[in-house]
C-alpha cells in the first residue's frame, strides 16, 4: 500500500510552521486547538490527511467515486444509505483533487458519471418532455436519478449541470482534451440542450426553470407565514449554474468545435436570464421574489454558488458587498453548523480575501467539527468536511479563475513563514510558494504547455510566458 501510492502522495507537500505539539496525537492536539492554542502544524498535517482520504477512496482501478462515508462506513444501514448526494456533497468531495495535485482520483467520478447519460437522458424526456439529460439531488450504484425522498431535497433539475461543471473543472486544471471529449464534454452538451428546453418564460418575461428549489431552504409567501414553500421556479443557483454552464462551453469550444449556430442560441437564452438580485438585507437574493426565508441559518448557501466554486460572483464589487452580507446573516443567525457547512465557508472567506475570516472558520471546522481521528462531524460522520476543509485551505493559498493565477490571495497572520510545493492551478501549472513575515518570497511555476498566464501577488499582477517543463521563477 506505502509503495503504491506514495509517489501520488509526494507530489505535493506543505509546511505552515512548526509547533512543539507535534510529538502529541492528534486528539491531544485537537484539545488544545479547542482551548485556544495554535497548532499549524495540525492543520498541515489535516490538509495531507484530506489528500490521503482520497487518494485511498478514489484511485484506479476503484470502479466507484468517494460516497458520502468516503469508504468508511461502518453501518449496514448507513445515514443517508451511503449514497452520493448531488447538491453539493459529491461535488465537494473532488473539490481538492486538482488543487491538491491528486487529480487521478477524478477518474472514478467521471467514469461515472459518464455511466448516468442513458438515465439522464430518459429522466429529461419523461418526466420534462426535454432534451439533453438531467438528474436530482441524489444517486446511487443503481443510477436512480429522478426526485425523490421529498421536494425539499429532491426538485433540483440542475444537480446534473453541476455535475457537468465539476467534470469540466477537473479539464480546467489538467487541459487534457481527450478528457473533455469522452467524460466532460457530453455532460456539458446535454445539460445545455436541457437547460434549452426546459426553460420557460416567467411572468416577468424571464427565461426560467421550473420547478425547481434552493437546495435545500425553505420559504414563506408574503403575509403567510403559516406553510413552507420550497418549489419554486428560477432559483439564483440555477441561473448561476447556467451562466457558469454556457460560459464553460464557450471556452472549450476551440476543441470541440460545435457549430457556431449552437454556440449563438446559448448566448441568445443567457439574454433573458434573470439578473442577480440584491434582497432587502442587502444580500444575494436567493429566490425569484424576496421571499422571506424559513431558514435564515440554514447549511446550505445554495445563492452563493457564484462565489465559489463558481465565479460569476467574484467579478462585480458590488455582488462581493452582497455575499459577504449574506453571510454574515446565515451566521449571525445560527448557520456553518455542520461540518461540510463550515467547510464551505473557508472557501467563501478565501474568495472574498478574507484571510483572517478563512482561517476563523478553518479552526472552527477543526474544533466543533472533527472527530478524534480528523474525520469531519456532519454530525453524524460525512467525509465531505473533510475534502471541503481542505479546498478551502487551498484556497487561501493560490486561486486561478478568471483568467488569473493569484498567489497567497488570503494568507492569514498565523502563517506568517510557510512553503506550499506542488499545488496546481487551473491551465495546467505545478507551483511552489515559499513566504516569511506575510510577504511572498518566491514562486516557481511549471507549465504542462507553452503558454502565457496571468499572475497576481502584492497587489500587481504580471503577464509572464511559460515554455513546458521549464520553471519560471517570481521573486517577491
Amino acid at each position: 500500500h506505502i509503495t503504491e501510492y506514495t509517489p501520488l502522495f509526494g507530489r505535493f507537500a506543505i509546511d505552515l510552521g512548526n509547533n512543539p505539539n507535534t510529538v502529541l496525537p492528534t486528539d491531544e492536539r485537537l484539545r488544545l486547538l479547542r482551548e485556544g492554542k495554535s497548532d499549524a502544524a495540525l492543520i498541515a498535517l489535516y490538509v495531507q490527511y484530506g489528500r490521503y482520504l482520497l487518494l485511498s477512496g478514489s484511485r484506479s482501478p476503484a470502479r466507484l467515486p468517494v460516497n458520502l462515508q468516503g469508504k468508511w462506513n461502518p453501518h449496514f444501514d448507513a445515514p443517508w444509505e451511503s449514497d452520493y448526494h448531488t447538491n453539493i456533497n459529491l461535488q465537494m468531495n473532488y473539490w481538492p483533487a486538482d488543487v491538491l495535485n491528486v487529480g487521478e482520483t477524478y477518474m472514478p467520478l467521471a467514469r461515472f458519471m459518464k455511466s448516468l447519460l442513458p438515465q439522464g437522458r430518459r429522466c429529461a424526456d419523461s418526466m420534462y418532455g426535454a432534451r439533453g439529460w438531467a438528474m436530482h439531488h441524489v444517486t446511487d450504484i443503481y443510477g436512480r436519478i429522478g426526485i425523490n425522498a421529498d421536494p425539499i431535497w429532491g426538485t433540483s433539475p440542475l444537480a446534473g449541470a453541476w455535475m457537468a461543471l465539476s467534470l469540466y473543472d477537473h479539464y480546467d486544471f489538467t487541459r487534457d482534451s481527450a478528457y473533455l471529449m469522452e467524460y466532460a464534454f457530453p455532460l456539458m452538451r446535454e445539460s445545455a440542450d436541457f437547460i434549452r428546453s426546459f426553460l420557460v418564460r416567467s411572468p416577468g418575461g424571464y427565461l426560467v426553470t421550473a420547478p425547481s428549489m434552493s437546495p435545500e431552504n425553505g420559504f414563506y409567501l408574503k403575509g403567510d407565514s403559516s406553510y413552507r414553500h420550497v418549489v419554486t421556479y428560477g432559483p439564483a443557483m440555477d441561473i448561476q449554474i447556467i451562466r457558469e454552464l454556457f460560459a464553460a462551453v464557450r471556452a472549450v469550444q476551440p476543441v470541440t468545435r460545435m457549430p457556431a449556430s449552437w454556440i449563438d442560441s446559448l448566448s441568445e437564452v443567457e439574454k433573458y436570464l434573470p439578473p442577480t438580485f440584491v434582497n432587502r438585507h442587502g444580500g444575494i437574493q436567493e429566490w425569484i421574489a424576496d421571499y422571506e426565508e424559513q431558514e435564515p441559518g440554514h447549511r446550505h448557501m445554495s445563492q452563493l454558488f457564484g462565489l465559489y466554486p463558481g465565479t460569476t460572483l467574484t467579478r462585480d464589487t458590488a455582488l462581493l458587498t452582497a455575499a459577504r452580507r449574506t453571510i454574515e446573516r446565515r451566521l449571525a443567525n445560527g448557520g456553518g453548523h455542520t461540518g461540510w457547512s463550515r467547510a464551505w465557508m473557508v472557501s467563501f472567506m478565501a474568495r472574498l480575501l478574507d484571510g483572517e475570516e478563512a482561517y476563523r472558520h478553518l479552526t472552527l471546522l477543526l474544533t466543533k467539527s472533527t472527530l478524534p481521528n480528523l474525520f469531519d462531524d456532519h454530525p453524524p460522520f460525512q467525509i465531505d468536511g473533510n475534502f471541503g476543509g481542505v479546498a478551502g485551505l487551498a484556497e487561501m493559498l493560490i486561486q486561478s479563475h478568471n483568467g488569473v493565477v493569484h498567489l497567497l490571495p488570503a494568507l492569514p497572520r498565523a502563517w506568517p513563514d510557510g512553503l506550499v510545493k506542488g499545488i496546481r492551478a487551473r491551465g495546467g501549472l505545478t507551483v511552489t510558494i515559499e513566504w516569511a513575515q506575510g510577504r511572498l518570497l518566491k514562486a516557481v511555476l511549471v507549465s504542462d504547455s507553452d503558454r502565457t498566464v496571468w499572475v497576481a501577488h502584492g497587489g500587481k499582477t504580471t503577464e509572464v510566458a511559460l515554455s513546458k517543463g521549464m520553471p519560471f521563477v517570481i521573486r517577491g
